[in-house]
């Protein structure tokens, strides 16, 4: 199964400037100041940290673990040797993406909970979003078709409204990877909804420990949701396993266990002895990306990768991948923005933020890269013609790794610069043209 994925984790996303409260514990009651952040990633941010460092090292190096996966399923088992079972591990970058973007997209949104604002309008949340992630995509995706990579037949308009997941024969068309993104825009059309429903309960709360212990609850049922949906369609409907595997309903533990992180940080931010406990939690980066990577070869070489997706088995992956996810966010998500061990010193280096800020298009372009390293034709009973004889010269499961490896890195990031650069970074001017006036 060829994975992508996921926002750009992807993830890949930020809410660009905005006001953000400062919590401040009052008695048993919660008051708040708000102070305007002016950072690269607004993501519901306080004054004393005005951006999450970490989570740009993790989108690039999640980007690059599907980018080493694809090219190890198109060089074939043979060519890709003792590698083969590691780079099959590399999908459970696409849970951190997903816990990656519960935690930054609901952070706002909870920090509205626990003020007692009413948070971002509906309309400015989905603008930002539809800006950030439908542009680059779009360019992407008419590019691939009108040189031939694919072909999208009158089923068109699925692809560029992300509704491919939710047909067999669209589900993995198209940009292939893009099914995670169609998971996420799900989540964005979603998770603004269940804000304001959880927002209203809130309000009804007098201290933050109470609308702590809301949003964790709100956080558990989303993840039950999510087992009980799998268990769901494996009873009656086993047959669309392969299918519903890729919609929300199937994926929203991982963004549950992010939007649980997001609450427990700002909730942190007006209690210094909780926070001051959760930056000693996270501060040692290498002791929770060991973890994180310990559960990727377990699942790897002891649960194997999917085959199908059904009982147990579906279960069972499930959780190890949230596992992972969860544990490769910990350290991003909590502990010092920069400073103290040298991965912290090391994820603010430019380089790496700049190799963050184009991790959203190289998920989006470097698959069809790889593909168009390879020859490809259609050869049966009724045609037999090439389509293109692969600028490597091979075929598709006996080429070397390596070529592929340096034909995805290298395109993938040359067009990926071209994507932010001409494209995302410029549009991103536009993200508060429906903002409040007072969030300009």
């Amino acid at each position: 199964m060829r994975w992508a994925w996921h926002n750009d984790s992807h993830a890949f996303f930020d809410l660009g400037q905005r006001s953000v409260p400062r919590l401040v514990q009052g008695g048993d009651s919660l008051t708040a100041a708000i102070a305007v952040q002016d950072g690269t990633e607004a993501t519901g941010t306080f004054t004393s940290r005005p951006h999450f460092a970490g989570f740009e090292i993790l989108r690039a190096a999640s980007a690059f673990m599907i980018l080493a996966h694809h090219a190890a399923s198109y060089a074939g088992p043979e060519r890709t040797g003792r590698l083969r079972v590691l780079f099959e591990s590399f999908e459970i970058a696409v849970p951190v993406f997903f816990v990656t973007s519960g935690f930054l997209i609901f952070r706002p949104l909870v920090t509205a909970h626990f003020v007692g604002s009413s948070g971002p309008r509906l309309v400015d949340f989905w603008w930002r979003r539809m800006l950030r992630v439908v542009p680059a995509y779009w360019l992407a995706l008419t590019f691939w078709w009108l040189v031939g990579n694919f072909e999208l037949g009158d089923d068109w308009w699925r692809y560029y409204l992300f509704l491919q997941i939710y047909d067999r024969y669209t589900v993995f068309g198209g940009i292939v990877q893009a099914w995670t993104l169609a998971t996420e825009v799900a989540f964005y059309l979603a998770i603004p909804l269940w804000a304001i429903l959880v927002g209203r309960l809130a309000r009804r709360l007098r201290s933050a420990n109470q609308v702590l212990a809301l949003q964790l609850t709100g956080c558990a049922i989303l993840w039950a949701g999510a087992v009980v949906a799998r268990a769901t369609v494996d009873h009656y409907a086993p047959h669309k396993s392969g299918l519903t595997f890729t919609w929300l309903p199937m994926n929203l533990d991982p963004f549950a266990w992010g939007m649980g992180l997001a609450a427990v940080s700002v909730w942190s931010m007006q209690n210094p002895r909780a926070r001051a406990a959760l930056e000693r939690w996270g501060r040692p980066v290498g002791l929770w990306w060991s973890a994180a990577i310990a559960v990727m070869l377990w699942y790897g070489y002891v649960i194997g990768p999917a085959t199908d997706y059904h009982g147990w088995f579906w279960q069972r992956r499930q959780l190890v991948f949230l596992l992972g996810g969860v544990l490769a966010v910990i350290p991003a998500a909590f502990g010092p923005a920069r400073g103290g061990s040298f991965i912290r010193r090391f994820w603010g280096a430019r380089p790496l933020v700049w190799l963050g800020s184009i991790s959203y298009a190289l998920y989006l372009w470097h698959f069809d890269i790889i593909k168009r390293g390879v020859a490809a034709g259609v050869h049966n009973e009724f045609h037999d013609y090439e389509l293109w004889p692969g600028w490597l010269g091979s075929q598709q499961g006996d080429t070397n790794l390596l070529h592929l490896l340096l034909l995805g890195v290298v395109g993938g990031v040359l067009c990926a610069a071209v994507s932010w650069h001409v494209v995302e970074k410029p549009l991103s001017r536009f993200r508060k043209l429906f903002a409040r006036t007072g969030t300009r």
